[in-house]
């Protein structure tokens, strides 16, 4: 997919495909195109290579009364009140349950008869993720939702996230990788180069290790595999490693082999830290991932 505003391109041979009816993570730093890969599959930026529904989406009417698209950069109308936004959602989108609305209205306590205008950004936020599924719709884009909401409602959403887990295919993007890893299927990153890099995300929590303990014997049990990222500490050398595309047998070998050496700790790590080790590592800072 070429996605991308006037002559210039923002996203450049992006590569991936979005299963219905799972959950999927879009991740990347600042600048990488995420909001611009969403605006794409929501059909409000033309893109070349991209089908959705087995059609172009770009300014397709079949193709955005099935898709709704909420976050940041997708404000709704400042002088309408939480009921007026309500009822011009049912008459735009084909499937709108006002049940499901007042429900999460509810949850997030929202009140209706303010103007949006009046509202906290993590109500705006709220507003935007009750909107996105009392739409119906079947595919829910999802721009960092979470923008502005606390603690509390932060769960709400993921809570929302898991109740309509399966029922619909849903994008989010986010920099919140750990809070949200439990909710995906699969994930998609995004680097600021252009590279991409999809899977699930079961394969990336299971199949990214780290290692760690004295440097020799480290780096003899990774000499033949692919190593994100290698660092000296004061207790150690830390190594982590890229085995998907290995086998099982494979991974447990790595196991087996650390473990009659006695002296170097294999284990599994984080979405987030697997995420930040497969685009490049460096200095980790979760707020730019």
């Amino acid at each position: 997919m070429r996605a991308g505003y006037g002559a210039g391109a923002v996203l450049e041979d992006l590569d991936f495909t979005l299963r219905p009816d799972q959950t999927h993570g879009l991740i990347g730093p600042n600048a990488a195109g995420k909001t611009t890969a969403l605006r794409a599959i929501a059909g409000q930026v033309r893109a070349s290579g991209l089908e959705v529904f087995g059609e172009k989406p770009f300014d397709n009417q079949s193709v955005m009364d099935r898709t709704i698209l909420m976050g940041i950069d997708a404000p709704l109308v400042d002088g309408w009140s939480l009921k007026k936004l309500a009822a011009i959602g049912a008459a735009r989108w084909p499937n709108w349950d006002d049940g499901i609305l007042d429900e999460l209205t509810e949850r997030f306590e929202l009140p209706l008869k303010q103007n949006y205008s009046g509202l906290s950004r993590g109500q705006k936020s709220a507003m935007g993720i009750a909107c996105a599924f009392a739409s119906g719709c079947e595919l829910v884009l999802l721009d960092e939702p979470y923008l502005g909401l606390d603690v509390d409602k932060r769960r709400e959403f993921y809570d929302v996230l898991e109740q309509f887990r399966g029922t619909r295919t849903i994008v989010v993007s986010t920099h919140h990788v750990n809070e949200i890893a439990g909710r995906l299927d699969t994930v998609l990153l995004l680097g600021k180069d252009g590279a991409t890099i999809a899977g699930g995300a079961e394969e990336f929590a299971n199949n990214i290790l780290e290692l760690a303990g004295p440097g020799e014997l480290v780096d003899a049990l990774v000499q033949d595999l692919t190593v994100l990222h290698r660092e000296e500490g004061r207790l150690g050398t830390q190594a982590i490693v890229d085995m998907r595309g290995h086998s099982d047998d494979d991974i447990i070998a790595l196991f087996d082999a650390a473990r009659a050496q006695g002296r170097v700790r294999v284990k599994e790590i984080t979405l987030e830290n697997a995420v930040w080790a497969l685009q490049g590592g460096g200095r980790h800072d979760s707020a730019d991932l």
